[in-house]
């Protein structure tokens, strides 16, 4: 797939190999790289709208403000309500909203994909939105999509920030 993200440089392939370890350190051609490629969780359905929860990881490249390093403007509430994540799939063109940013620790679970009911899964939603460092009034139903973006924090290794998103619009 790609990626991009509104009014910033994130406009990328998305990289899948099945594990999460594959992308890390190669480029989208396969060779070595240490910057990595930006790539969906290996628990990802190849069907978008398969997934319930979906998650995209790439490296906080801060030194060189490419790759995730613009996600840190979600942490400003004007970038928080007003910019839009597309990915584009081979099955379409799936635009999703931010509803949570907030600064996580990497061994917290915030990347869930699968979950065991509806109401499990709606209870991870509102999860993270108390986390979220700023409120937005949105609905949610069983029946909805989640992304969420992950990347470092640069300033420790410990810490990622978690943006999600909700699927508000599919052209095909």
């Amino acid at each position: 797939g790609w990626i991009k993200v509104d009014g910033t440089n994130i406009d990328f392939p998305i990289m899948f190999s099945g594990d999460n370890e594959y992308y890390l350190k190669r480029s989208p051609t396969k060779t070595y790289n240490n910057n990595g490629s930006i790539f969906a969780d290996g628990r990802t359905k190849a069907h978008l709208e398969n997934n319930r929860a979906l998650v995209v990881y790439g490296h906080n490249m801060a030194s060189t403000n490419s790759m995730f390093s613009e996600l840190i403007e979600y942490t400003q509430e004007n970038v928080f309500n007003n910019r839009l994540v597309t990915v584009t799939t081979l099955d379409g063109i799936y635009t999703f909203e931010v509803f949570s940013v907030y600064n996580s620790s990497k061994d917290y679970n915030y990347i869930r994909t699968s979950f065991s009911s509806d109401h499990d899964f709606l209870k991870f939603v509102e999860m993270c939105r108390s986390l979220s460092l700023f409120h937005k009034d949105m609905e949610f139903t069983k029946d909805d999509i989640m992304l969420t973006l992950s990347t470092c924090t640069v300033q420790r290794d410990d810490r990622r920030w978690a943006i999600h998103a909700k699927l508000i619009a599919v052209s095909k």
